[in-house]
């Protein structure tokens, strides 16, 4: 049997804190779960686990040193070249995939960082198990998960924790609060909250961003939250005051708000924030984010004439200390999590969203690459 051609077509320039953009990292998880899922398709691989991003990994992989690598880690680790594009066509066996580092099916963890090597430049962490684990294989008819995994939503050879979050988002929020303390360190600012995801807001944002639930774009009247998007997520971590990059958007008693699309996830007073991806919607921008529980700017500064975006490296701070609310009902409740957060998809699935969403995990390729364990060349 012939699986898929598995091509990655190489990091782009962009540099971002552990040497990889949070697109980079996102693209080759969700390539690796691509592997996962045809793998336990083609083989009826019992309990395939999707991965999700960890932070926790990700820290151990930032300060890893490859010269040293410990022995016995709490985690396994596979190498990765500075992608080419490479076909490999060849039958998987049992022994190949029970030896093959990215195909172990109890590992649901993972995070990633460049580093320079001989024949590798990116290394990937795996976990929550340090071994390899035994393959097993369902049988026709049977359960594909068992347990407390389920089924992942919509394609369904993969199967999901019940804390299971998409990695761009665990990402973005763990980089943009990265981002928001720099801001609030540069402009002396003293009460900038930590960003939480929130199970409310998460839904509202469904309710407002899908076209099956809000066909017209109308924001809501009772709306306590304020909006930004952006093309890349990468894109959604520069704060650049002086943009005139705005959205607008009609509420349903007929008023228009607007919205700063560079400045309102660094707005201090905001401390809930849930995120979509909503290509279409507006012109180059395809991530969206709501953060509250203020829904005006008044924790947005007015635009400074010299002010630079973070990324030029603002020299001279202004002197703001502590932003005030504006007045409000009373918010939303956030629930409070550390690393992982759990945004609930709706419980059915309208069929304007499939129409939607580009139905591309239902075709498949016949080449796949295999290697030899701990070193892979794509």
């Amino acid at each position: 049997m012939k699986l898929l051609s598995f091509l990655l077509f190489g990091f782009f320039a962009v540099v971002k804190l552990n040497g990889l953009d949070i697109d980079e990292q996102d693209y080759l998880i969700e390539q690796l779960n691509d592997i996962r899922r045809d793998v336990a398709r083609l083989y009826n691989i019992e309990n395939m686990q999707k991965l999700m991003w960890s932070k926790r990994l990700q820290n151990e992989a930032d300060q890893l040193d490859i010269r040293k690598m410990p022995v016995n880690p709490p985690w396994r680790y596979v190498f990765y070249k500075n992608y080419t594009e490479k076909k490999d066509e060849r039958d998987l066996t049992d022994s190949i995939i029970a030896n093959s580092e990215h195909l172990n099916p109890q590992q649901n963890e993972i995070a990633c960082a460049k580093k320079n090597g001989q024949n590798f430049t990116v290394i990937c962490l795996l976990g929550p198990q340090n071994s390899l684990s035994k393959i097993t294989k369902y049988q026709r008819g049977q359960a594909k998960c068992t347990g407390q995994l389920k089924l992942e939503w919509k394609i369904g050879f993969l199967c999901t924790t019940p804390d299971w979050t998409e990695s761009w988002i665990l990402m973005y929020i763990s980089e943009l609060n990265d981002r928001r303390q720099m801001v609030a360190r540069t402009m002396n600012i003293t009460n900038m909250q930590n960003l939480v995801w929130n199970k409310e807001l998460g839904d509202a944002a469904w309710n407002f961003l899908w076209p099956s639930r809000n066909p017209n774009d109308e924001l809501p009247k009772d709306r306590k939250w304020r909006l930004t998007g952006f093309a890349k997520l990468s894109a959604g971590l520069v704060y650049n005051p002086t943009s005139n990059r705005v959205a607008s958007f009609n509420t349903t008693d007929g008023k228009e708000v607007t919205f700063r699309l560079d400045e309102e996830h660094f707005n201090p007073l905001q401390s809930q924030i849930a995120c979509l991806y909503r290509p279409k919607l507006r012109k180059n921008t395809n991530y969206w984010c709501l953060l509250g529980p203020e829904d005006s700017d008044a924790g947005i500064a007015l635009p400074p004439t010299t002010q630079a975006p973070l990324d030029s490296q603002v020299t001279t701070p202004p002197t703001v200390t502590t932003v005030v609310p504006s007045p409000r009902t009373q918010s939303m409740r956030t629930r409070y999590t550390t690393e992982k957060i759990t945004p609930e998809p709706p419980p059915t699935q309208p069929k304007e969203l499939e129409e939607y969403e580009e139905q591309d995990g239902d075709e498949y390729d016949e080449d796949f690459p295999t290697g030899k364990p701990y070193h892979y060349d794509f």
